[in-house]
């Protein structure tokens, strides 16, 4: 996960791009931003990384630590208020969740 900036204005006020890359395959997502709060980039990694692929198991970036806690911790809270009730008449195994109303 890296930052490219600073950028030109864009007409819908980016002027960040932050790049996400899949250390295995090479494969390079990225996402254009108006600014790098903690909040922001949870919800890029949320939108480019985590609906598609999952949790990763290693993220490496060059930020500050702190900037990182606070990333994850946003996202952690994301998470936590998207989170769907079971059922009591449904058939569970202890292990799974449901996000979104899928099991993941």
């Amino acid at each position: 996960m890296d930052f490219v900036i600073p950028l030109p204005k864009s007409r819908r006020g980016n002027t960040v791009l932050l790049l996400f890359q899949c250390a295995f395959t090479g494969y390079v997502m990225g996402k254009a931003m108006a600014d790098t709060t903690a909040l922001r980039v949870a919800q890029a990694f949320e939108e480019c990384v985590y609906r598609r692929f999952g949790a990763p198991s290693l993220i490496r970036h060059d930020r500050d630590p702190r900037f990182m806690r606070e990333v994850f911790q946003s996202f952690t809270e994301m998470l936590q208020s998207r989170r769907c009730p079971r059922r009591s008449n449904e058939d569970s195994v202890d292990s799974q969740m449901h996000w979104h109303g899928a099991e993941k």
